[in-house]
């Protein structure tokens, strides 16, 4: 799958470049965050993926026909409670980096699990304790990382 990512084919269609080397992505992660209802329309007409790991919540949920993990995190850091997904992107460190990445996931391991044991079925719909953490953690994030 590497390959097709640092050397993708021009004018390929992604589905198609999928089905050809029997990739069957279940997960959608939209780069920078950057996707909006089109976008859900797209995948739903056009794919099978339900799931999109992206907003900011303590838990998953459902919205739109959509599952959503909260992906939230651009660091290993052990958090008190919820579940949320941390976005890793290996192609920008260095070798050091990705050793420390590997180091600081193993000492949360007993704390990581694989989407496919979240009981998708049980989730509840996005409700108001899922706004209110999003705009309290958006209202953290701005405040920590604006330009002092």
């Amino acid at each position: 799958m590497l390959d097709i990512v640092r050397h993708p084919v021009p004018d390929a269609d992604a589905t198609e470049v999928s089905q050809e080397n029997n990739i069957e992505p279940k997960i959608f992660m939209a780069p920078s965050h950057t996707f909006d209802s089109y976008t859900l329309i797209a995948l739903e007409s056009t794919t099978n993926i339900r799931v999109v790991t992206d907003g900011f919540s303590f838990r998953a949920f459902k919205k739109n026909n959509f599952t959503f993990i909260p992906q939230q995190l651009w660091s290993v850091r052990k958090m008190p409670f919820g579940l949320y997904t941390i976005c890793i992107h290996p192609t920008s460190m260095n070798l050091d980096q990705i050793h420390k990445y590997i180091e600081e996931l193993e000492q949360i391991s007993d704390h990581i699990i694989s989407p496919s044991s979240i009981d998708l079925k049980s989730l509840k719909n996005q409700g108001l304790l899922d706004l209110i953490f999003e705009k309290i953690y958006l209202f953290i994030a701005n405040y920590k990382f604006r330009e002092k």
